[in-house]
């Protein structure tokens, strides 16, 4: 009945079944601790071969202490804890061997090439995640997980990532899934037996069902800009006349002196950007340099990139001073971003020298003594769409990653012309393409069908040894 089969993941496997592969699980340079793992048919073999316990052999998922013996070169190359994993009850769902050895890069690399030496194969980028998947030890939505915990930038990312990581978001799919699948029966029996006096099609019951579906995935969809801003964050340019405390500000934000700060005019001639934690969502701050009418050739350039910054921003913040009425530039200035419908955020400047009323509306803020800052930051949140408390709300359904985002949009599509198909009364077939349109949709997302091109772009973004 059901037309999506696991064919790339079938081909997958029949070219693992008799590899191994090794590869370093820890970050490049000095550390602590360094973990070099195998994973395949051989690889316990392999490991016990240049591993002498010093007590007792090594007992399955319990980490033994011993000596890796460098055979070649006659020496120890460093004492350290082995551990074994039998199949299917590892990360990959093989035979699985990690060492934990001190955090030397040469020891490492030597260890790994000694494995390599024994029959392994150097694993490429994500390959222990992909027999995880291939070996039906997570789905490929996890797996992306795996991969947006890795690279998160923040902990209200890390926390997304494991939600999904504990099955969120396929929770929600199987749930899909299953309504899709009934509906399906009735269309392909109704087909099947035409001919026959029996009415197969509860045409108000398949409706009801997939009403439901077209609501489930309405709801993951809705809240895809808020995902993209968990994902990427949002790029806030901070702007304005020289000398009004930009790159005091820039400094106030990341606590540290990132940007020169001087009284003369046209200290920062670049922009400067850098990533900070804004409450869970990553916000990328980019200083620039004044703006004003006079330069030299390369202020002049500085004011062409800061313009350019603006063009990209999702929010400005227009630093004036809080002494001062705003200048004609600055109005000018103010008046485009909002023609534009660029969210802009008036920062008046040096409140610890004095204030005075303006008619427009902003935030008091002393990037010296870092007064209104908090203030700022939270109005920059709300200005870009995420109002304090958003993302903690997240129950770990939130779809982070752009492949997942096209799907479900497909499948939605499939299925509101399966609905308009059956309010027409259109013959069993028809919808029947519709529904296989969105279980194919479904089947990408899971991973159960996925081109072989499309499991190595995914997985080519992943760390090696992971």
């Amino acid at each position: 009945m059901r037309t999506v089969f696991k064919t790339a993941l079938i081909n997958r496997r029949a070219v693992i079944r008799n590899d191994t592969i090794a590869a370093i699980a820890t970050p490049p340079g000095a550390g602590g601790v360094g973990i070099v793992r195998v994973s395949g048919r051989t690889a316990h073999g392999i490991a016990l071969r240049c591993f002498n316990p010093e007590s007792a052999r090594p007992k399955q998922r319990v980490a033994t202490l011993g000596r890796v013996i460098d055979s070649e070169r006659g020496t120890v190359l460093d004492r350290c804890l082995l551990t074994l994993f039998s199949a299917p009850n590892s990360y990959t769902g093989e035979d699985v061997a990690e060492f934990s050895c001190h955090g030397s890069a040469p020891v490492l690399h030597r260890l790994l090439e000694i494995m390599v030496g024994e029959g392994a194969r150097p694993a490429g980028p994500g390959e222990f995640t992909l027999r995880a998947v291939l070996n039906d030890r997570i789905d490929l939505t996890q797996a992306e997980a795996i991969n947006r915990l890795v690279r998160s930038r923040t902990l209200l990312q890390a926390e997304e990532a494991v939600r999904q990581l504990e099955g969120a978001v396929s929770e929600r799919v199987r749930v899909v899934d299953e309504s899709l699948l009934q509906v399906v029966a009735q269309m392909e029996a109704a087909v099947d037996f035409a001919d026959d006096d029996e009415e197969f099609i509860d045409a108000d019951s398949a409706r009801s069902r997939l009403c439901g579906i077209e609501s489930n995935l309405d709801e993951l969809i809705q809240d895809f800009g808020r995902a993209d801003l968990l994902r990427d964050g949002a790029v806030v340019v901070i702007a304005g006349s020289a000398n009004v405390g930009k790159s005091s500000l820039f400094n106030a934000i990341l606590r540290r002196e990132r940007s020169i700060v001087d009284r003369e005019p046209g200290t920062t001639r670049d922009y400067i950007a850098e990533t900070v934690d804004a409450g869970g969502m990553p916000l990328t701050l980019v200083d620039t340099a004044g703006l004003r009418r006079s330069g030299g050739r390369i202020e002049i350039e500085g004011m062409r990139r800061t313009k350019s910054q603006l063009g990209r921003a999702d929010a400005v913040i227009l630093v004036t001073e809080s002494s001062r009425e705003l200048t004609s530039e600055e109005r000018s200035l103010l008046g485009r971003l909002r023609k534009r419908g660029k969210p802009t955020i008036l920062a008046f400047n040096k409140s610890d020298l004095g204030i005075r009323e303006f008619e427009e509306e902003g935030i008091f803020i002393s990037a010296i003594t870092g007064d209104g800052v908090t203030d700022l930051l939270d109005r920059i949140r709300s200005e870009v769409g995420i109002a304090n408390g958003d993302m903690e709300r997240s129950t770990g359904e939130l779809i982070t990653e752009l492949r997942q985002q096209h799907l479900f949009r497909e499948m939605l599509s499939y299925t509101q012309r399966a609905i308009g198909l059956l309010d027409g009364g259109a013959f069993a077939e028809l919808v029947l393409e519709e529904l296989n349109g969105a279980l194919r949709s479904l089947g990408e997302i899971t991973g159960e069908k996925t081109a072989d091109d499309v499991l190595d772009r995914i997985f080519s973004q992943f760390c090696i040894g992971k």
